[in-house]
């Protein structure tokens, strides 16, 4: 083999090694944030650690939508991410009647949205 055809060949190789590399850490990076955000989404994790939470009291009125629900939940302190909070209430099929409620920042998202479901009757 001449030098030209080692030098294309190595090239190639090298080229292929760099492409499958920038694969490999795209791929990591996208698996990373989908449990990232998996983990955001299932997990019921409060503001505050147990024990050291304080009470909020919010009053829904008629017609609020998700969003301003989310929006005064993170406002408050009882959320991290209105994001998030949306996507759970549409997996946790969510329902919320005006009113007053007192929510606690060691509640959960998950604890936030059966506390604001209503009562079924029996």
């Amino acid at each position: 083999m001449n030098l030209r055809k080692t030098s294309k060949l190595v090239l190639k190789m090298s080229a292929k090694t760099v492409f499958w590399i920038l694969c490999l850490s795209v791929f990591i990076f996208v698996c990373t944030r989908a449990f990232a955000l998996g983990t955001a989404v299932f997990s019921n994790e409060g503001m505050a650690d147990e024990g050291k939470g304080t009470e909020v009291t919010i009053t829904i009125p008629a017609g609020m939508t998700d969003q301003q629900l989310a929006e005064m939940l993170k406002e408050n302190g009882l959320i991290e991410n209105e994001y998030i909070f949306r996507v759970q209430l549409v997996l946790y099929e969510a329902e919320y009647l005006p009113g007053d409620y007192v929510l606690n920042t060691e509640d959960g998202p998950q604890d936030i949205i059966e506390l604001l479901r209503p009562e079924e009757e029996s």
